[in-house]
């Protein structure tokens, strides 16, 4: 098990190293004035937003009281659970698949924040052999569903909840597997080959539309 704390020590320093590296986003943003206010009206502010449990913001107001709202303090909530996920993937896997699953969840970076991995610590977990989902796909939901939304203005369309998902696992489903594809036959990482694929699709667009202002 030695392999799996050296593993969990990397996450940690990965992670917790780049804290206050950048501002704080939009999202970000948000949930620091929602963990103001008094725990009651933060729940009615939530509610009004989400549809799913506050579990997040629940322990982040808690988390907040502890250590505060700047960048390494609100940051460290999410750095804290995601270091946390490397062994608890690790023995799931390994429970109900196989030791060579659970290897392979254990070494599984998946992005879930915009520009989260330094340049410094890509170069890092690309020497080991750790395979990164890029932002750019693992942090593309809102975005795609943001052009649903779009979408659903301009037809004056009103699409339920589960046709909104499976055309979302439908657009991301495709998206990995072209990149996946991509980054297999190129030589290249799944960042390099997202945004590779990324450039290839703008151009090709341009190209066709011709000057387009």
């Amino acid at each position: 098990m030695r392999w799996l704390a050296g593993v969990i020590l990397l996450a940690a320093g990965l992670r917790f190293g780049t804290l206050d590296a950048k501002g704080f986003w939009g999202d970000e943003i948000s949930t620091v004035s929602l963990v103001h206010m008094p725990y009651p009206d933060m729940l009615a502010g939530i509610a009004r937003l989400e549809s799913t449990p506050p579990l997040y913001y629940s322990l982040a107001w808690l988390w907040a009281k502890l250590f505060g709202t700047t960048e390494v303090g609100l940051r460290s909530l999410s750095a804290v659970l995601g270091v946390a996920t490397v062994p608890v993937a690790y023995l799931a896997a390994r429970e109900f698949v196989s030791r060579r699953a659970a290897l392979m969840a254990a070494t599984l970076v998946a992005e879930g924040a915009n520009g989260p991995t330094s340049v410094e610590a890509d170069a890092i977990l690309t020497d080991r052999g750790i395979l990164v989902l890029p932002d750019v796909l693992t942090n593309a939901g809102g975005v795609t569903v943001s052009y649903f939304e779009w979408v659903q203005d301009l037809g004056r369309l009103f699409w339920t909840r589960n046709e909104i998902r499976a055309r979302l696992a439908e657009k991301l489903g495709d998206a990995f597997d072209r990149v996946w594809e991509l980054a297999h036959d190129g030589g290249m990482t799944l960042r390099s080959a997202a945004l590779v694929g990324g450039i290839r699709e703008v151009a090709g667009a341009l190209e066709a539309r011709g000057i387009y202002p």
